[in-house]
């Protein structure tokens, strides 16, 4: 790189956390609760991932993503005082040293050592990196050509699953890119003069401050309620949204004596025979395979139950799961220098039968559970009043996230107790009447097909990707099912706290979503049992075994 001028005075920004940011980064100080994970694996020649080029590559995406360089500062039981703390860096060459302390390159340890480590070990991430690269360098795997696991850390309270899949085509462009289309990759030189573009675009002494810090997602709603009245009235509204939310099944979760999380995960891989039948079933039925899904596990919980009548007592009461929905496509850029490196996410709901009605056709009900799911998600994610709903939805988030946050923090010391008023009332509270439960059996994450709808590799034709794949370090009891199409591929993952869960019932549980997806939607039995199922944190093989359900 060549010489650049040295900035007199190193600047800092900070900005308030919103309280969505702040439900994901409250529970997250103990052990790393919310933060997601993500293997990328790519052949490509050794030259363009050397230590230099991925710090200059991460460089440049830190300056044009700025949460993944700052920083967060919390006093303790200041909840709403919590912030995000940005130190630009004073040169091109300070920019790279910043970002080099958060990649970590691995000659001895296998990629998926490092994944499983990321998910389940000692924790990477803090309130002093909210960001990181681990690099596990593989053999030569054809003359010239080498295997490069990359795994991205970044907490969840800056980021989701696109913003992750759009991070890693970020630095696939940067490493293998050309200057011109068709020309060869960038040298370092060229990739150092795109750092010091960036550098001066974004941190020279004309830099205006409020553009430092990409405003959180409530920020950027426009017509967001400023009056006490209107706060209230779309509390009431949220609230009575709350109230179509019923839902009594769970997955039971064992006793246990410490909080040590062992994450497993299992996923299922369709051939792209099967996959291209999934999608033209699920296209002739008019649903999304993201709509299926919610049927798929509906009738795969049905099942599980038939097979273990003891699982559940409510069985009056319906199915619920609980699903995301990204709001990026709704927000307006906030300056010319934006970024995609930010959490705007709004949540909900998805309600259904606990049965499958004995005098009408199984697969027709089926397909009519899959309509209704996406009747209930349409509703909801494209009303126009989506984007005030995520921001009341957010604050009640981040309301519940404070509550538990300081009952943490008293538990351990760091506060002093709160005193409560013991008093015996001098009357009786008038009774309540007892609301119906609304208790979630999943969560369920749809990515959809990052590689045909993210990636671009006609940009870096050097670089192959393999697979991609992640999750976030989940809670104690934590489970959630993922689905994912890459490269022609559909597949269904699950991600569980082994711990938590009767030998064997979670495994059941995830043969019967695997096996819906034969039955139900290609509508082919002859295929049950084909999927490939891999432990993802171990790589091997997993035969799922379990007792019959009921079939349909």
């Amino acid at each position: 790189m060549s010489a650049t001028p040295i900035m007199p005075a190193t600047p800092i920004y900070r900005r308030a956390l919103s309280p969505n940011e702040l439900s994901y980064f409250l529970p997250s100080r103990a052990y790393g609760l919310n933060d997601t994970c993500n293997r990328i694996i790519f052949h490509a020649p050794p030259s363009l991932v050397s230590p230099l080029r991925v710090g200059i590559a991460w460089a440049i995406m830190r300056l044009r993503h700025s949460l993944l360089a700052c920083r967060i500062e919390m006093s303790p039981g200041k909840y709403d005082e919590v912030q995000f703390v940005l130190r630009l860096p004073s040169s091109p060459s300070n920019a790279v040293a910043q970002a080099g302390s958060s990649i970590r390159f691995f000659n001895d340890v296998s990629g998926t050592k490092l994944f499983s480590d990321a998910l389940s070990g000692q924790r990477v991430l803090s309130s002093e990196r909210l960001s990181g690269i681990d690099i596990a360098l593989h053999g030569e795997i054809s003359a010239g050509i080498h295997e490069f696991h990359f795994v991205y850390m970044l907490h969840h309270m800056i980021n989701d699953s696109l913003a992750m899949h759009r991070a890693q085509d970020h630095m696939c462009e940067l490493l293998g890119g050309s200057e011109i289309p068709g020309g060869p990759p960038r040298t370092d030189l060229e990739l150092g003069k795109i750092l010091e573009r960036e550098w001066t675009q974004r941190c020279s002494a004309q830099r205006i401050p409020h553009h430092a810090i990409i405003p959180s997602a409530e920020d950027r709603i426009q017509g967001r309620s400023q009056s006490k009245f209107r706060d209230a009235a779309w509390m009431v509204d949220h609230e009575n949204i709350q109230k179509r939310f019923i839902g009594g099944h769970v997955v039971p979760r064992l006793k246990r004596t410490n909080t040590i999380v062992q994450l497993r995960w299992l996923k299922a891989r369709f051939d792209v025979a099967q996959t291209n039948a999934i999608m033209a079933q699920c296209k002739a039925k008019r649903v999304t395979i993201a709509n299926a899904m919610f049927a798929v596990i509906n009738f795969a919980w049905i099942r599980l139950c038939a097979s273990r009548p003891d699982l559940t007592e409510r069985t009056d009461l319906p199915m619920l799961m609980y699903t995301a929905i990204n709001l990026q496509r709704y927000l307006q850029p906030s300056s010319p220098l934006d970024s995609y490196i930010s959490l705007a996410l709004e949540y909900h709901n998805v309600v259904l039968p606990a049965f499958i009605p004995r005098d009408i056709d199984p697969v027709r009900i089926f397909w009519a559970r899959g309509r209704e799911a996406q009747r209930q998600m349409f509703r909801h994610a494209h009303s126009p009043l989506v984007l005030n709903r995520a921001v009341v939805s957010g604050k009640r988030r981040g309301q519940r996230a404070k509550a538990y946050a300081r009952l943490d923090d008293e538990a351990d010391g760091t506060l002093p107790p709160t005193r409560r008023n013991n008093t015996i009332p001098v009357s009786p509270p008038p009774k309540l009447d007892v609301a119906a439960p609304a208790l979630a059996l999943v969560g369920l994450s749809n990515v959809g097909d990052p590689y045909a709808t993210v990636f671009r590799p006609h940009l870096y034709p050097s670089i192959a990707v393999q697979d991609t794949g992640g999750m976030g370090r989940g809670g104690p009891g934590g489970m959630i099912f993922q689905t994912l199409t890459f490269k022609g591929r559909f597949s269904i993952n699950c991600v569980y706290d082994e711990p938590a869960f009767v030998p064997g019932l979670v495994e059941e549980f995830y043969r019967y979503v695997v096996d819906g997806v034969h039955e139900c939607v290609i509508g082919d039995r002859s295929l049950v049992g084909t999927a490939e199922v891999i432990d993802y944190l171990n790589s091997k093989d997993v035969r799922l075994e379990g007792r019959e359900g009921a079939r349909l």
